[in-house]
């Protein structure tokens, strides 16, 4: 299973959180899932250009439609995989510097 962008788009921790193991119960036992976020620098880097204003613990990159982003870096997705019951899995992949990612299996 994937889930890419979604997780630093969802405004509220603990959605986030939610949001994540509702993916995973979707898993077998012993299934994974690769799960990629836009990085802290690369969300830095468009607050900048872009003047996003602040909100919760990321920034509205659009005012009008309520849009939300919020760079997310290996140890936090570290953490919220292991709130949501994941094993960390050893992965090396190269996306850049622009994205975050991990690998996690649901144990069996």
């Amino acid at each position: 299973m994937t889930l890419v962008f979604v997780l630093n788009v969802v405004p509220d921790p603990w959605q986030r959180l939610c949001t994540l193991r509702s993916a995973t119960q979707h898993l077998r036992p012993g299934g994974y899932v690769l799960v990629a976020t836009r990085s802290v620098e690369t969300i830095k880097r468009e607050v900048q250009a872009k003047a996003w204003l602040a909100f919760n613990d990321g920034y509205l990159s659009h005012a009008g439609k309520r849009t939300f982003q919020k760079g997310i870096d290996a140890p936090e997705l570290a953490l919220l995989a292991t709130k949501a019951g994941l094993t960390l899995q050893s992965c090396s992949l190269n996306l850049g510097t622009d994205t975050s990612y991990l690998l996690a299996r649901r144990e069996l």
